[in-house]
């Protein structure tokens, strides 16, 4: 799981924004959580229907991060080909 100043530096690499212009998206998915969690936070707000409240809340710029943002934190995630009604579908990649 890598630390918020990581998912920072990867913003700037792949969105070509200043840094810290997404932070609170990456606070949203993480702060309370991991802190009440551990590691078992990305049970919570790490998946799909994250990204669609992301979506419709704060713009598909900032969806966009949050699925980075759980791909960061859970490389074993992917988007299925077939996403349903135009919704992202992040499914566990079977080994």
């Amino acid at each position: 799981m890598p630390p918020h100043p990581a998912h920072n530096a990867h913003d700037v690499l792949m969105f070509r924004c200043p840094y810290g212009k997404y932070d609170h998206v990456h606070k949203l998915l993480d702060t309370a959580f991991v802190k009440i969690f551990g590691e078992d936070h990305r049970k919570i707000l790490h998946d799909a229907d994250a990204v669609n409240v992301i979506r419709q809340q704060l713009g598909y710029d900032a969806s966009v991060v949050a699925m980075h943002h759980i791909f960061m934190d859970s490389p074993t995630r992917h988007v299925d080909s077939e996403a349903m009604n135009g919704r992202l579908v992040l499914k566990k990649q079977k080994r």
